[in-house]
């Protein structure tokens, strides 16, 4: 008689199932940013104030600029902020940032879908 032959039927390790009803989300990563110059329809400023200029360095006569790198979300939210240029003030540099998480645009659009938007935004502090 021929020996028989029995497959394995088990796949590594029994698994058990959790029925409580609770289900795990895993968050959906955000879109990426366009650059500015990709879309088709640039995200506008609908809504700002200037940044505060810093009590110490005015009274030091001291101005700068302050360029912000931004991201517009598809509401005009602005969902980051980073400093692309720094003014070489720290103090100017996180006016600037308190100040551009305020604003608010116009979504940018690209092929009629609203997108968010990497945008970049020039603070200048001056003396008048």
């Amino acid at each position: 008689a021929a020996p028989s032959e029995q497959a394995d039927t088990t796949i590594g390790k029994t698994t058990t199932w959790d029925d409580t009803g609770q289900t795990t989300h895993f968050p959906i990563p955000p879109p990426e940013a366009v650059p500015f110059f990709k879309v088709g329809k640039k995200p506008e400023k609908v809504y700002g104030v200037p940044p505060v200029y810093p009590e110490m360095l005015r009274n030091l006569g001291i101005e700068g600029r302050v360029a912000v790198r931004a991201v517009v979300d598809t509401s005009g939210m602005v969902t980051s902020a980073e400093i692309y240029a720094s003014s070489g003030y720290q103090l100017f540099d996180q006016s600037a940032l308190d100040a551009i998480l305020k604003y608010r645009f116009t979504p940018g659009m690209q092929l009629n879908r609203k997108v968010p938007v990497e945008i970049i935004i020039t603070f200048d502090f001056k003396l008048h």
